[in-house]
């Protein structure tokens, strides 16, 4: 078993290594945009905010789910399972890698990162959890090909971006994507078991 999990970790850096170094000037430019929260902020709050003031009941209740579901994703994957993992991330372990720092990428060594670098855990991106949340409890309460195909295309590249930028393993995104996929079909079951409850109950009321 522990032969099967070193083999595993041993591809995932290879993998990691081949990603990150692989270079070129237009990842350079969009790669950190990405990987950008406040960007992703400034894009989401606005949308939200439409959608809770045009949209129907049904579509209030799916933001207010969206931000407890957020909530509970990053919690779980920032305060629990980084810990309980424990896992460095790639620029403290690996002997070279580009990481973004201070608007530009520079190719760091393993013992630079140890005493410049603050330390930080790696399994599971967040990132990646947060992101694959919001697109799978999006496809999920649209159920459009659109919608499903433009949000599964930005977490694609959230995670690209997180292994661009030196940030994570393969692994941790993968990690990721799962966490965010499973937190938003429970929150979709739950949304859905509450709707059929108040339908339940409005005949209840009728006949009556």
């Amino acid at each position: 078993m522990l032969n099967i999990i070193s083999g595993i970790v041993s591809i995932d850096k290879a993998v990691f290594s081949t990603l990150n170094c692989w270079r070129a000037p237009f990842f350079d430019m969009i790669m950190p945009i990405f990987s950008d929260e406040d960007v992703l902020i400034i894009i989401a709050i606005p949308l939200a905010l439409w959608r809770l003031f045009k949209g129907d009941k049904k579509e209030r209740y799916m933001i207010l789910s969206l931000i407890i579901g957020i909530i509970i994703t990053d919690a779980l994957c920032y305060h629990i399972l980084k810990p309980i993992i424990g896992r460095p991330r790639p620029f403290f372990t690996m002997a070279q890698t580009y990481i973004y720092k201070g608007g530009q990428f520079k190719l760091i060594t393993g013992q630079y990162a140890l005493n410049t670098v603050r330390h930080t855990l790696s399994f599971p991106s967040c990132h990646a959890a947060n992101t694959a949340f919001i697109a799978s409890y999006l496809c999920g309460f649209y159920r459009k090909m659109p919608i499903c195909l433009s949000v599964f295309s930005i977490i694609l590249l959230v995670g690209y971006s997180r292994i661009y930028l030196g940030a994570h393993y393969p692994l941790d995104v993968i990690g990721g994507y799962v966490v965010g996929i499973l937190i938003a079909w429970l929150m979709l079951c739950l949304f859905n078991g509450w709707k059929r409850l108040v339908v339940s109950n409005l005949l209840t009321n009728i006949k009556r």
